[in-house]
């Protein structure tokens, strides 16, 4: 998923969600990015897990209408959720990224193909603040799992590094 187009794509949105925690832009809730991309990719689950079961209904499979709904939901939401969490392990990763370069050690940064947007942003970031972030995404990616409203979610995760990063 990661290199491909859609990859590359989440990839420069989550980019841009730490940048805009960075530099106090939250209010424009980048975030919605990440939860359109999510719905997008959930509504296409969805979609495909419907038709396969429609077509196994038309082979001769016995399926009630209400269990078509609802398998194809539940698959939907599995992928909405993955491609969540998927972006929030990305953002952790960035802002792992962000620490290590901000402390000087640039040679374990992950993300080695984007150093040169990483050293533009650690110039402005304590190395501990960007831990601390790290460490809120990942419990924002914990919370995902307890079915919390994943916008809610991301709206308090990104004005909570504002505040850590701003």
């Amino acid at each position: 998923l990661l290199l491909g187009r859609r990859g590359r794509e989440l990839r420069a949105e989550v980019e841009r969600c730490v940048s805009a925690a960075i530099s106090g832009e939250v209010a424009a809730a980048p975030w919605r990015l990440l939860l359109g991309r999510a719905e997008a990719a959930g509504g296409d689950a969805e979609d495909a897990t419907r038709e396969v079961l429609e077509e196994e209904v038309a082979a001769g499979m016995k399926r009630t209408a209400r269990d078509i709904a609802d398998e194809s939901k539940r698959a939907g939401r599995r992928r909405r959720t993955e491609i969540l969490d998927l972006a929030l392990e990305l953002c952790a990763t960035w802002l792992r990224d962000l620490a290590v370069i901000a402390s000087g050690a640039e040679e374990v940064a992950f993300n080695r193909d984007r150093l040169e947007a990483l050293r533009a942003q650690a110039g402005g970031v304590e190395s501990a603040r960007a831990r601390l972030g790290a460490q809120a995404v990942q419990e924002t990616r914990r919370g995902l799992d307890l079915n919390v409203s994943e916008e809610l979610a991301l709206e308090a995760l990104f004005y909570r590094l504002d505040g850590l990063l701003g």
